[in-house]
């Protein structure tokens, strides 16, 4: 069983949430979301490019084999069962912090939201999520400008380059010429790999540059970073 939040997605980006969970057993064909026998539940269908990498879906999953794929219901509640911790998380010592960690998260993508979340949640990392949507944004929460008047400085910045109205390296080059801003520590979390991407990061100042990878698992692995760059 799937145990995804469902509220803030549509189906689209449902499907494009479980392909990316479900790159961890190999490559994903097709994902097709169907309507569950169960009043108000899913079904999600998930094609592999071989039987291999099907049945290790199977084997991690559960759900039912059919000759098209792979049928598992979804589950509305992200917690996990009683007495059960998260594969990726069963290594982790909780965070010492006396107070959440404001965290400001900077992406334009539904799906790419969610997975970063769920990778926080399974890090155990003690933190309040901050999402907006474009650049522009950004820089009104960080000045608390419009109707971020209330917003709460941050005290770690995940930062997208490919960014509405205003760019990432325009929102990072802005936070490292603030007196303000400049010792908020910045993660550029985006899914370039150019070399080009990487070095305008670290002109900038940039404190981490982290590419975002298939699956929840590996992505949980790289998010850990964010741990180590909190101030404690």
């Amino acid at each position: 069983m799937l145990g995804l939040d469902l509220s803030s997605l549509s189906i689209g980006e449902l499907e494009k949430v479980v392909g990316l969970h479900c790159a961890q057993f190999g490559r994903v064909t097709s994902v097709t979301i169907e309507r569950g026998n169960e009043r108000g539940g899913l079904n999600v269908v998930i094609r592999m490019s071989s039987v291999r990498e099907l049945d290790n879906a199977h084997a991690a999953l559960g759900g039912e084999k059919r000759a098209d794929g792979l049928v598992v219901s979804i589950a509305h509640d992200v917690s996990p069962p009683p007495g059960r911790v998260p594969r990726h998380a069963s290594n982790h010592h909780p965070a010492r912090r006396t107070r959440p960690a404001n965290i400001l998260l900077v992406e334009d993508d539904p799906a790419d939201v969610w997975m970063t979340r769920e990778a926080l949640r399974a890090t155990g990392t003690n933190h309040q999520l901050h999402i907006v949507g474009d650049g522009q944004e950004a820089i009104e929460f960080l000045y608390r400008e419009g109707r971020f008047t209330a917003a709460p400085l941050p005290d770690l910045i995940l930062l997208d380059l490919n960014l509405p109205k205003v760019s990432g390296l325009e929102v990072l080059l802005e936070i490292k010429t603030s007196g303000h801003l400049k010792h908020i520590p910045v993660v550029v979390l985006t899914s370039s790999g150019a070399t080009s991407d990487v070095r305008r990061s670290y002109q900038r100042n940039a404190d981490c540059y982290v590419t975002k990878v298939t699956g929840l698992d590996a992505f949980t692995q790289e998010i850990k970073v964010v741990e180590a760059l909190l101030p404690h």
